[in-house]
């Protein structure tokens, strides 16, 4: 994966090598507290994905590219924003009047991006990414289908269980297991739920508001990154060294 370097000549930082959590989280903080910011005045950013994210040589985090931002207000808007392997699922159905929550689907996807080095959920088109996002959570409970339903969603229909190719369960506690990467896939659960409204929040995920992830994100958070210079140098010197 690649996040571009903000500073100086425009260049990218590859992540080759294995990642340490710490750095991941200090990185997930940063883009969760500038979401929850966004989010807070109104904005949906519509486009969260690693290539939208830049880092300055402080090891300070930017969300990048609001060209597809919108503030919210209870109207249409087109589904067709967002990079395939990050968009949420009520935007693959066609819905026209999301929320907030397509950023946090977006947003675990590029975490578990950083912890991996691959693609969460990597389709080759529409009807793939669905399978791929009912190999990780199984199928829509009836209570999500209603409420993206009620989205305007007008592709729902044309996609039915019938045409889900079966293939190899991946839950998340098998890509995350609790030995390397402990209360990760608790955290990310929280994120990928097919009910919007069930989805966590920024402020949730920052732990400035309670919800039912509350314990789940209090784990996740244990030994929290703190905006100090020996975590900016950390980070930076983690960084140059997955790029060389």
């Amino acid at each position: 994966m690649r996040i571009q370097l903000a500073e100086g000549k425009p260049e990218t930082c590859c992540f080759k090598k294995d990642t340490d959590h710490r750095e991941v989280k200090y990185l997930a903080w940063q883009l969760l507290s500038g979401l929850e910011y966004l989010h807070r005045c109104g904005i949906m950013h519509r486009d969260i994905k690693p290539a939208n994210l830049l880092l300055d040589w402080a090891g300070t985090l930017k969300i990048a590219d609001f060209s597809l931002a919108r503030d919210w207000r209870p109207r249409p808007m087109t589904s067709q924003m967002s990079t395939l392997v990050y968009r949420a699922p009520e935007m693959l159905l066609g819905a026209a009047r999301y929320t907030f929550a397509i950023d946090m689907w977006s947003a675990g996807a590029t975490i578990a991006e950083l912890l991996l080095l691959e693609f969460l959920l990597p389709g080759q088109g529409l009807l793939d990414q669905l399978n791929q996002m009912i190999l990780l959570i199984g199928f829509p409970p009836t209570e999500a289908i209603e409420e993206i339903k009620g989205m305007d969603c007008l592709d729902s229909s044309e996609w039915v269980q019938g045409k889900i190719i079966p293939g190899s369960l991946k839950p998340l506690e098998k890509l995350f297991p609790k030995a390397k990467f402990k209360g990760t896939a608790d955290f990310l659960r929280s994120f990928f739920t097919w009910t919007p409204s069930k989805r966590i929040t920024a402020a949730q995920a920052v732990g400035q508001q309670s919800g039912e992830a509350s314990a789940a994100v209090k784990q996740w958070w244990e030994n929290k990154p703190k905006k100090d210079e020996e975590d900016a140098r950390r980070t930076v010197r983690w960084l140059m060294a997955c790029a060389k």
